[in-house]
Protein backbone atom coordinates (compact mmCIF):
# COMPACT_ATOMS: atom_id res chain seq x y z
CA UNK A 1 0.00 0.00 0.00
CA UNK A 2 2.87 2.38 0.82
CA UNK A 3 4.40 1.67 -2.59
CA UNK A 4 1.09 2.35 -4.39
CA UNK A 5 0.47 5.59 -2.52
CA UNK A 6 4.05 6.66 -3.08
CA UNK A 7 3.99 5.94 -6.81
CA UNK A 8 0.81 8.02 -7.09
CA UNK A 9 2.55 10.89 -5.31
CA UNK A 10 0.42 10.67 -2.18
CA UNK A 11 3.40 10.79 0.16
CA UNK A 12 1.50 12.31 3.09
CA UNK A 13 -1.09 9.53 2.87
CA UNK A 14 1.70 6.94 2.73
CA UNK A 15 3.20 8.39 5.92
CA UNK A 16 -0.21 8.34 7.64
CA UNK A 17 -0.69 4.74 6.53
CA UNK A 18 2.68 3.78 8.02
CA UNK A 19 1.86 5.57 11.27
CA UNK A 20 -1.47 3.73 11.52
CA UNK A 21 -0.09 0.25 10.84
CA UNK A 22 -0.54 -2.26 13.66
CA UNK A 23 2.98 -3.54 13.04
CA UNK A 24 6.32 -1.77 13.14
CA UNK A 25 7.42 -0.69 9.64
CA UNK A 26 10.37 -2.65 8.29
CA UNK A 27 13.12 -1.90 5.78
CA UNK A 28 10.96 -2.72 2.75
CA UNK A 29 8.23 -0.29 3.81
CA UNK A 30 10.65 2.57 4.52
CA UNK A 31 12.56 1.79 1.30
CA UNK A 32 9.34 2.00 -0.73
CA UNK A 33 8.62 5.40 0.76
CA UNK A 34 12.19 6.57 0.19
CA UNK A 35 12.01 5.56 -3.49
CA UNK A 36 8.74 7.49 -3.81
CA UNK A 37 10.35 10.53 -2.20
CA UNK A 38 13.02 10.35 -4.87
CA UNK A 39 10.50 10.00 -7.67
CA UNK A 40 8.58 13.03 -6.43
CA UNK A 41 11.64 14.98 -5.23
CA UNK A 42 10.48 15.39 -1.64
CA UNK A 43 13.92 15.79 -0.09
CA UNK A 44 12.68 16.85 3.34
CA UNK A 45 10.63 13.67 3.75
CA UNK A 46 13.38 11.59 2.13
CA UNK A 47 15.81 12.67 4.84
CA UNK A 48 13.36 11.66 7.59
CA UNK A 49 12.71 8.31 5.94
CA UNK A 50 16.44 7.75 5.48
CA UNK A 51 16.91 8.27 9.24
CA UNK A 52 14.27 5.60 9.92
CA UNK A 53 16.03 3.19 7.58
CA UNK A 54 19.44 3.59 9.17
CA UNK A 55 17.92 3.22 12.65
CA UNK A 56 16.82 -0.25 11.58
CA UNK A 57 20.02 -1.08 9.66
CA UNK A 58 22.90 1.42 10.03
CA UNK A 59 24.86 -0.15 7.18
CA UNK A 60 22.01 -0.46 4.67
CA UNK A 61 23.80 0.19 1.37
CA UNK A 62 20.55 0.67 -0.54
CA UNK A 63 19.45 3.46 1.82
CA UNK A 64 22.68 5.37 1.26
CA UNK A 65 22.50 4.79 -2.49
CA UNK A 66 18.89 6.01 -2.65
CA UNK A 67 19.51 9.16 -0.61
CA UNK A 68 22.64 9.85 -2.65
CA UNK A 69 20.63 9.57 -5.88
CA UNK A 70 17.92 11.86 -4.48
CA UNK A 71 20.54 14.46 -3.57
CA UNK A 72 22.19 14.12 -7.00
CA UNK A 73 18.89 14.64 -8.80
CA UNK A 74 18.42 17.83 -6.75
CA UNK A 75 21.97 19.00 -7.50
CA UNK A 76 22.99 18.81 -3.83
CA UNK A 77 26.52 17.58 -4.54
CA UNK A 78 27.87 18.16 -1.02
CA UNK A 79 25.17 15.85 0.30
CA UNK A 80 25.94 13.27 -2.39
CA UNK A 81 29.57 13.39 -1.28
CA UNK A 82 28.53 13.01 2.36
CA UNK A 83 26.46 9.87 1.59
CA UNK A 84 29.29 8.28 -0.37
CA UNK A 85 31.87 9.14 2.28
CA UNK A 86 29.60 7.68 4.96
CA UNK A 87 29.40 4.40 3.04
CA UNK A 88 33.18 4.39 2.77
CA UNK A 89 33.60 5.15 6.50
CA UNK A 90 31.23 2.32 7.40
CA UNK A 91 33.19 0.06 5.04
CA UNK A 92 29.98 -0.79 3.22
CA UNK A 93 30.15 -1.77 -0.42
CA UNK A 94 27.17 -0.81 -2.50
CA UNK A 95 25.47 -3.94 -3.74
CA UNK A 96 25.36 -3.88 -7.54
CA UNK A 97 21.87 -3.47 -8.94
CA UNK A 98 20.40 -6.44 -10.71
CA UNK A 99 17.07 -7.37 -12.20
CA UNK A 100 15.48 -10.79 -12.34
CA UNK A 101 12.88 -12.57 -14.41
CA UNK A 102 11.47 -16.07 -14.07
CA UNK A 103 11.16 -18.02 -17.30
CA UNK A 104 9.82 -21.59 -17.28
CA UNK A 105 10.68 -22.05 -13.60
CA UNK A 106 14.24 -20.69 -13.99
CA UNK A 107 15.27 -17.32 -12.56
CA UNK A 108 17.49 -15.27 -14.85
CA UNK A 109 19.55 -12.44 -13.33
CA UNK A 110 20.90 -9.45 -15.24
CA UNK A 111 23.18 -6.56 -14.30
CA UNK A 112 23.88 -3.43 -16.34
CA UNK A 113 25.86 -4.11 -19.52
CA UNK A 114 25.54 -7.86 -18.84
CA UNK A 115 26.75 -10.19 -21.59
CA UNK A 116 26.69 -13.43 -19.59
CA UNK A 117 23.34 -14.71 -20.85
CA UNK A 118 23.57 -17.16 -23.77
CA UNK A 119 21.02 -14.99 -25.61
CA UNK A 120 23.05 -11.77 -25.21
CA UNK A 121 23.32 -11.15 -28.95
CA UNK A 122 19.55 -11.41 -29.39
CA UNK A 123 18.90 -9.34 -26.25
CA UNK A 124 21.10 -6.48 -27.44
CA UNK A 125 19.55 -6.68 -30.93
CA UNK A 126 16.13 -6.34 -29.29
CA UNK A 127 17.37 -3.31 -27.33
CA UNK A 128 18.53 -1.74 -30.60
CA UNK A 129 15.10 -2.40 -32.12
CA UNK A 130 13.39 -0.79 -29.12
CA UNK A 131 15.72 2.21 -29.37
CA UNK A 132 14.91 2.58 -33.07
CA UNK A 133 11.17 2.47 -32.43
CA UNK A 134 11.48 5.10 -29.70
CA UNK A 135 13.53 7.36 -31.98
CA UNK A 136 10.86 7.09 -34.72
CA UNK A 137 8.37 8.45 -32.15
CA UNK A 138 10.80 11.24 -31.11
CA UNK A 139 11.22 9.67 -27.68
CA UNK A 140 14.61 9.75 -26.01
CA UNK A 141 15.87 6.50 -24.53
CA UNK A 142 18.59 6.92 -21.91
CA UNK A 143 19.05 3.62 -20.12
CA UNK A 144 19.17 0.98 -22.81
CA UNK A 145 21.71 -1.20 -21.04
CA UNK A 146 20.34 -1.02 -17.49
CA UNK A 147 19.44 -4.36 -16.01
CA UNK A 148 15.70 -3.67 -16.17
CA UNK A 149 15.86 -3.10 -19.92
CA UNK A 150 17.85 -6.28 -20.41
CA UNK A 151 15.16 -8.23 -18.53
CA UNK A 152 12.40 -6.68 -20.63
CA UNK A 153 14.25 -7.54 -23.85
CA UNK A 154 14.79 -11.10 -22.55
CA UNK A 155 11.08 -11.33 -21.71
CA UNK A 156 10.03 -10.05 -25.13
CA UNK A 157 12.24 -12.66 -26.76
CA UNK A 158 11.12 -15.58 -24.62
CA UNK A 159 7.48 -14.95 -23.67
CA UNK A 160 4.51 -15.50 -25.94
CA UNK A 161 3.16 -12.26 -27.49
CA UNK A 162 1.05 -10.05 -25.21
CA UNK A 163 2.24 -11.85 -22.09
CA UNK A 164 3.00 -9.65 -19.06
CA UNK A 165 6.66 -9.37 -18.15
CA UNK A 166 7.40 -9.25 -14.43
CA UNK A 167 10.68 -7.55 -13.53
CA UNK A 168 12.08 -7.84 -10.01
CA UNK A 169 14.91 -5.54 -8.92
CA UNK A 170 17.15 -6.11 -5.91
CA UNK A 171 17.31 -2.42 -5.01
Amino acid sequence: MVDLLGRAGHLDQAVKFIESMPIKPDISIWSSLLRACGSHQNIELAEKVFQQLIKIDPINDAAYALISNIYAKAGRWDDVSWARKKLHELRVRKQPGCSLIEQNGVVHEFTAWDFSNPQSAEIYAMLDEIKGRLQKQDLVETSSHHSERLVVAFGLLNNPPRTPICVVNNL
